[in-house]
């Protein structure tokens, strides 16, 4: 238990973590208003309990491990190109997938609409695209995502 914290508290950040509902300072208050002011958490205090929940569901693995496990679990396709060829000892510097349905919607309507890169980074530290295209009907649907070291055309070869 946080020394700070208590069972019910903490367990109500876990579940958040697990659910993917809430924000910090959202959590903080609801646990203040919940106490009634006996239990002050800092937003340190529930980053802190978050990471390890975090690193508990990954089950040991780095971020990026557990995201390439994902994808391999998850059965979807997915390209990975690292600095060398020796994935071993190099780090990624692109990933690429595609996830099983948008596959065969693929198939069926293959132009590229459009490929568009967000300028944030995230965990990964790389910038996320997304490749849509167009159905016969004019509804826009994904086709592929990607992680690169930047957004430039050359990263996304």
């Amino acid at each position: 238990m946080h020394r700070k914290l208590g069972s019910t508290s903490q367990r109500q950040i876990e579940e958040s973590v697990r659910d993917n509902t809430s924000r910090p300072a959202i959590l903080r208050a609801s646990i203040r208003k919940a106490t009634r002011g006996k239990e002050k958490p800092t937003l340190k205090n529930i980053n802190n309990i978050r990471q390890k929940v975090k690193r508990r569901m990954r089950e040991g693995f780095t971020a990026t491990q557990a995201f390439i496990r994902r994808l391999r679990n998850k059965a979807y396709w997915f390209k990975i190109r690292w600095t060398n060829d020796n994935p071993s000892t190099n780090k990624p510097v692109a990933f690429f997938w595609i996830m099983p349905y948008y596959v065969k919607i693929w198939k069926r309507y293959y132009q590229v609409l459009s490929i568009d890169n967000t300028y944030k980074i995230n965990r990964f530290k790389m910038p996320f695209f997304s490749c849509t295209g167009q159905t016969s009907t004019g509804s826009v649907f994904n086709r592929a995502f990607g992680l690169t070291l930047s957004e430039t055309y050359e990263s996304c070869l």
